[in-house]
């Protein structure tokens, strides 16, 4: 266990170098998780290993690859932390989801899914917009709205978010 962490945390290393060693970590990341304890306590931090694979996909330009990691992360979030439970980490990788919806175009699922975020972000910190989370949230789903044309309803989302 404190092996597959320590190459968790090299591969974090590794992608936030300059220039980023995208091989390099997804070398370890692939190799943090064929460490991992497969037993139903290590979920969270199978999803978490997940997420960063799925950070390296998207960087090295391979969204199809990115989604998977982050479909199945978001599965063993809601295995461990249960269905209908808010959980920041499902709200992270909810929102990871939908910058890649919305990075290819699809505003659609980006705003769905950015609104399963926004909910659970709410659940946890409340309904003012005063946290940073929630503010980002607001912001992406703005952004959604614009790219649909919908300049109002984005209007509002960004005056939300402020």
């Amino acid at each position: 266990r404190e092996e597959a962490a320590t190459l968790h945390q090299l591969a974090v290393a590794a992608m936030s170098s300059k220039p980023p060693r995208l091989a390099e970590a997804d070398a370890l990341l692939r190799e943090a998780l064929a460490l991992e304890d497969q037993g139903p306590f290590a979920l969270g931090a199978r999803a978490a290993t997940l997420q960063q694979l799925a950070r390296v996909a998207e960087r090295c330009g391979d969204a199809h690859a990115a989604r998977a990691h982050l479909e199945e992360a978001l599965a063993m979030q809601t295995r461990a932390y249960g269905e209908g439970v808010a959980h920041v980490n499902k709200a992270a990788t909810l929102s990871q989801l939908a910058s890649l919806a919305l990075q290819s175009g699809d505003t659609e699922h980006a705003s769905q899914v950015l609104g399963e975020a926004l909910e659970m972000r709410r659940q946890i910190y409340g309904h003012g917009g005063g946290h940073v989370e929630v503010a980002l949230n607001l912001a992406k789903l703005g952004e959604c709205e614009r790219a649909r044309g919908g300049l109002a309803l984005a209007a509002h989302r960004f005056s939300e978010a402020r």
